[in-house]
């Protein structure tokens, strides 16, 4: 609530009342975001969102993708007034948005759509302007190392977060073996992941950082030679599968990162079906942290399914794939300075991700103007 007095030189004084409804923001708001232009380009990719977590409760088993679940509800935007979104012959299933006052700047091919479900091939009605989004970077944190992960590693995190909090909050001073203040997550440091034939095992909660340095590479895996995996099983003696350890990691880095083949697996061992199944986006979260000015790099290459958050507002993202409408090949949210999609590749914004990142600072929701007795009498009280 705010309420002004302003004082009239010929009259009475004039009184205006505000209610300012203040709602939860999260850098993961919409689907793939870019300070500057998104691109698509390749094989018919496209663009459509799901929702993991539909009851907002984590304790409740997790939402899988497929044509039962997935909505017209996509999101993508370009926050600068001078960007632009080039859809070329892509299905953004849902709406496209620019920073300037001019749809014109979202380019549609013949083949291409923006718009919801049964919307005509070359048309975009799902198109808007004046798109905003808070993309200040995440601070890196001062700890850093010489050693890099090359050879295979588990990283046990802890068994369970401390309530109420998620990996994106505030990062100590202090690394995992130097303890942390009560309430905070602890964190691991390394200069580097290169892997080559070689697996890094994420067990428990984990919080990663990367201390190479703007334009080295902080992680480098090449085809299918090496992996980070999330989670890992859990063997009788006779080395049968009887369960499964979960895996969920936060990565810090201002170096780039170079993805191939199936190069992380936030996967996890269903012991209904024993299959592997696709993880949660919220499971894997890198923070692209440069401000320099050496464009950070993202290049995530291959046809393995990939579930993730990405923030990284200084970073050219590059993502290629062949996913197809029966085996996506990424699911989450994707923040960078730009963003090019490539190949067949299927995008799923996970909707979920609106409720992470409780870090993030509380924006307006919406607002109106109080004008009579009866109105302001409800909340003169709080003033």
């Amino acid at each position: 609530m705010a309420r002004a007095t302003l004082g009239v030189a010929n009259g009475p004084d004039v009184e205006k009342w505000i209610k300012v409804d203040l709602g939860k923001r999260s850098r993961f708001a919409t689907g793939l975001v870019a300070k500057q232009n998104i691109t698509f380009s390749g094989n018919n990719p496209y663009v459509d969102a799901f929702n993991s977590n539909p009851d907002g409760d984590d304790s409740t088993a997790a939402v899988a993708y497929s044509s039962s679940t997935k909505k017209d509800t996509g999101s993508i935007g370009s926050v600068e007034v001078t960007s632009d979104i080039t859809v070329a012959n892509a299905d953004i299933w849902g709406t496209a948005s620019v920073g300037g006052d001019s749809v014109n700047s979202i380019q549609v091919g013949p083949n291409g759509v923006v718009g919801p479900y049964g919307t005509p091939s070359g048309t975009k009605p799902g198109a808007s302007t004046d798109f905003t989004a808070n993309l200040d970077p995440v601070t890196q944190p001062v700890d850093t190392s010489s050693t890099t992960i090359n050879s295979n590693v588990t990283l046990q995190g802890l068994t369970s977060l401390p309530t109420g909090m998620n990996l994106a909050e505030s990062l100590t001073s202090a690394n995992n073996s130097a303890g942390n203040p009560p309430g905070e997550t602890p964190y691991q440091v390394f200069n580097a992941v290169d892997l080559n034939n070689k697996k890094l095992i994420i067990v428990g909660y984990v919080k990663l950082i990367l201390s190479a340095a703007p334009g080295a590479n902080a992680i480098s895996i090449g085809g299918n030679s090496g992996s980070i995996q999330l989670g890992d099983y859990v063997r009788n003696a006779s080395g049968a599968i009887i369960g499964w350890k979960e895996g969920h990691v936060a990565i810090y880095t201002a170096g780039d990162i170079s993805i191939g083949g199936q190069g992380i697996a936030n996967e996890y061992w269903d012991s209904a079906t024993g299959t592997m199944k696709v993880g949660q986006a919220k499971d894997l979260v890198i923070y692209g942290t440069s401000t320099s000015t050496i464009r950070q790099s993202i290049d995530i290459t291959g046809n393995g399914s990939l579930a993730a958050a990405v923030f990284a507002p200084n970073a050219d993202i590059s993502i290629k794939g062949g996913g197809n409408a029966t085996s996506p090949d990424c699911f989450g949210s994707f923040v960078g300075s730009t963003i090019k999609l490539t190949g067949n590749t299927a995008f799923h914004y996970d909707e979920a991700l609106k409720l992470y990142d409780d870090s993030n600072p509380y924006g307006i929701s919406a607002w109106r103007e109080l004008t009579t007795d009866a109105e302001r009498s409800t909340y003169a009280s709080k003033l």
